[in-house]
C-alpha cells in the first residue's frame, strides 16, 4: 500500500510528456500533492531530508488551489519527468532508504 502511494503519482506524471487532454492534468493536480503529502510525512519521520525537500517542492508546484498554467509547456515537461523519476525512485528504494541505527 505504501509503495502504491508513490507509484500512482509517477503513473500520472510520466505520461504527461505526451499530448493529453486537460482532464489528465486536472486530476494530476489533485493526486500528486495528496500522495506527496503522505510521502512528505513519511520522509520527515525517517529523516530523509532530500526526499522531504523534493516532496515539498512537488506539493507547491502541483497544488490544485493555485494551479500554474500547465498544459503542454516545454518547461513543465522537464518537471514532470524529474518528479516522475523521484516518485519511482521512492517506489523501488522504499525499504532500502531507512534511517541507519545509531549505536
Amino acid at each position: 500500500m505504501r509503495r502504491l502511494t508513490a507509484l500512482i503519482p509517477a503513473l500520472f506524471l510520466l505520461p504527461a510528456i505526451f499530448k493529453l487532454d486537460i482532464q489528465h492534468f486536472e486530476k494530476m493536480h489533485y493526486i500528486v500533492p495528496a500522495c506527496a503529502l503522505y510521502l512528505l510525512y513519511d520522509s520527515y519521520q525517517k529523516l530523509q531530508n532530500a526526499f522531504f525537500v523534493l516532496f515539498l517542492v512537488s506539493i507547491v508546484l502541483y497544488n490544485p488551489f493555485i494551479p500554474a498554467t500547465y498544459y503542454m509547456n516545454a518547461g513543465w515537461i522537464m518537471f514532470d519527468i524529474f518528479f516522475g523519476i523521484v516518485f519511482l525512485v521512492k517506489v523501488f528504494k522504499w525499504g532500502k532508504l531507512e534511517e541507519e541505527e545509531v549505536i
